[in-house]
């Protein structure tokens, strides 16, 4: 929890709000004849790179795939638009863990919820030990 009080305090002066879907997942994006986006309920305004990161992080992305969807959206890549996206990856992370030990707990659906909040939660931790992750924070501060 530390670190993600940190984290909004590096990222909230750099915050540009814009509506959101807040919950990119490949089970919400349909591709048919065109790109459909599905499940709304987590809607609203939000961090810009919320909801890149949040997408990258759902997708798995690889850091050269990251740097392509940061050049399409943004149409160009900077230290300081990668370390917000970066370090908003790892924020999803820790909202998915936390999301996945409650559903563990209120969810009578068959799906281990704990395994999945132990997932994310190590990916965020994993992300908050990479040597990048301070090079991201001082390029924001």
């Amino acid at each position: 929890l530390e670190q993600l009080r940190q984290l909004e305090a590096i990222l909230t002066p750099h915050a540009v709000i814009v509506p959101c879907h807040n919950d990119l997942l490949p089970a919400n994006i349909l591709l048919t004849d065109q790109l459909w986006i599905v499940d709304w309920e987590y809607a609203g305004n939000g961090n810009q790179a919320f909801e890149l990161g949040n997408l990258a992080a759902n997708l798995e992305l690889n850091e050269l795939e990251l740097q392509n969807l940061i050049s399409l959206y943004y149409g160009q890549i900077t230290p300081i638009l990668l370390a917000q996206v970066q370090l908003m990856r790892l924020v999803s992370d820790a909202r998915e863990a936390f999301w996945g030990y409650l559903q563990s707990g209120i969810s009578s659906l068959e799906f281990d919820f704990m395994e999945y909040g132990h997932k994310h939660l190590e990916r965020f931790r994993n992300g908050t030990t990479r040597a990048q992750y301070t090079t991201w924070l001082e390029a924001l501060s």
